[in-house]
């Protein structure tokens, strides 16, 4: 299914990357800045972007794009919701560490 996920910032650069089945370049994300210069804004970039070897399954959440490398022909919708729900899991993990640091803090008495 997914070979690889990479989280891209708005201003086009790789933070974090991670490989189940194999190691997949980071160049395969070339065709992925292509698609997203010749989108007019971040939110129009295509959620899905084949290339000749691979699809790039994408989604636009909290300015991060997360994409998504295939080998092979995959229910869309189902990769693009497994997607959505990693950004809420992530959502909510890093909200209750801010909740948590808050009431706590690191230097709390």
């Amino acid at each position: 299914m997914i070979h690889s996920l990479f989280l891209i910032n708005s201003s086009g650069d790789i933070f974090l990357e991670k490989h189940w089945k194999s190691v997949v370049s980071r160049s395969v994300c070339d065709y992925f800045f292509e698609a997203q210069e010749r989108a007019t804004e971040a939110e129009n970039v295509p959620p899905v972007i084949p290339t000749p070897h691979h699809y790039l399954l994408s989604v636009y959440r909290h300015k991060i794009f997360f994409v998504a490398v295939i080998q092979t022909e995959v229910p869309p919708l189902f990769v693009i919701e497994f997607l959505h729900r990693v950004v809420d899991t992530f959502q909510y993990y890093y909200s209750g560490i801010s909740v948590l640091m808050q009431h706590t803090g690191p230097f709390a008495q």
